[in-house]
Order: C-alpha cells, then structure tokens, then sequence
C-alpha cells in the first residue's frame, strides 16, 4: 500500500512576517464524504426495516401451517383409533402451540370442527370402505362463537375468524 502524497499549505502568520509552509495531514473524511455514507448506511437500514412487516408475516403463516399440522394428525389419530365414526364430532379446543384442551374454558386459540362423509367418491365409483373427513381448524383470537352451517355441518367463516380446511380420507369402520 502506498502513502498519499502530502499536501503543503501555505500559512501566513498573524504579525504580517514571512510566510511558513505547513504539512496538511489527509488522514481524515472530510464532511461530504460522512454525509455521503450516512445517506447510504440510511437508505440501507430503512429498506431493511421496510423487510420486517413482511417476515413476521411469513414467520406467522408458518407458525400456523406448523400448528395446524400438528392438530390435524392428532384429529386423524383420534377418528383412527375410535371405533365409529358419527358423521358429527363435538368441537375439539387447540392452545397456540396445537395441545389439546379438554375444554373451552381456557380460551384456547384453535376450534377444531370435524366432518365425516361416510362415503367418497373416487374416480371407479362410490367407495363405501372409505371416509372423507373434513378437518376444519377456526383460528380464534377473540373466542367469539362459531356458527355451523345447518346444511353441511361445516363453519361459517367470519372476518374475525380464519379457517383453514383438511379433508383426509380414513378407513370407514362402519362398513364390512
């Protein structure tokens, strides 16, 4: 690396005597240059400040898909192990890391709704052996009520309300 150039100025002292020459030390910014990189170092932090909305964003609906994940296999478990399968569960009540509550009472986050279609539907007909189940998971923030659809049994969503829908297919039990 090599040393800049110095540059000499020319002083003159306040008696009116001859004048000296002095060393000019360029070894600092000078004040452009500082303002210059603070714009820039600015700009930089602002749009990356602009970022944060949108990951928490991000981090949110992953922590959603994580949760509901997590209850639709519990749900699934629950229905496999039971003997039947009524074509109408009671509410199922999730806390926010996807546990199970045994009931409302403790304002949990997730409602859970089930819905069992005794026979699906596939490409070759009417399976009767086979179950579709409708996994319905209410986010509920506010624990405001729900309301089903008299006609399908299924939730009404509401603007406060997300819900997110799984449909599984399960062994129909009830069949021989």
């Amino acid at each position: 690396m090599t040393a800049s150039p110095r540059r000499e100025e020319t002083v003159f002292s306040p008696s009116g005597s001859s004048p000296r020459r002095m060393a000019a030390s360029s070894h600092g910014f000078s004040l452009v240059e500082c303002v210059i990189a603070i714009g820039i170092v600015a700009f930089a932090l602002v749009s990356m400040m602009g970022l944060i909305p949108l990951g928490l964003t991000a981090f949110s609906q992953a922590l959603d898909t994580s949760t509901s994940s997590r209850i639709v296999q519990q749900v699934v478990t629950d229905l496999q192990q039971s003997a039947t399968l009524p074509a109408q569960q009671p509410f199922r009540y999730f806390d926010d890391e996807g546990f199970r509550q045994e009931t409302s009472g403790g304002q949990p986050l997730y409602h859970v709704n089930t819905v069992v279609i005794p026979s699906t539907r596939l490409p070759g007909g009417e399976s009767s052996n086979l179950a579709t189940v409708l996994i319905e998971i209410a986010k509920n923030p506010k624990g405001g009520a729900l309301d089903r659809s008299p006609a399908t049994l299924k939730l009404v969503e509401t603007p406060e309300i997300s819900i997110a829908r799984f449909a599984v297919l399960i062994a129909n039990k009830d069949q021989p």
